[in-house]
C-alpha cells in the first residue's frame, strides 16, 4: 500500500512575538513535508527550503519562525 499524503490546508497564520510567525497546516498523519520560501514571486521565482518535518499523529503541522523580518515573503509546503 502506497501512502501519497493529502495535500494540506492551511489552517492557521498567526504573528508571535515582535517579528515572528505561526503557520500551521493540517494534512496527512505522520507524513513528512517541506516548507519553502520565497521574498519574490516574479519568474525565475527561487524557493528556499526552511525545514523539512513530519505532520503529528492528528495530521497537524507546524513551524514558527521567531524572526520573519522580510516585508513580504510568501510560503508553500510541498510533499516528496
Amino acid at each position: 500500500t502506497f501512502n501519497f499524503g493529502a495535500r494540506p490546508q492551511q489552517s492557521k497564520m498567526a504573528p508571535v512575538g515582535a517579528n515572528g510567525l505561526v503557520l500551521e497546516f493540517i494534512g496527512t498523519p505522520n507524513y513528512p513535508y517541506t516548507l519553502q520560501a520565497t521574498t519574490n514571486l516574479a519568474s525565475p521565482v527561487i524557493w528556499r527550503s526552511l525545514t523539512n518535518q513530519s505532520a503529528n499523529s492528528n495530521g497537524l503541522w507546524r513551524f514558527t519562525e521567531p524572526e520573519a523580518v522580510e516585508a513580504k515573503k510568501y510560503y508553500r509546503l510541498t510533499m516528496p
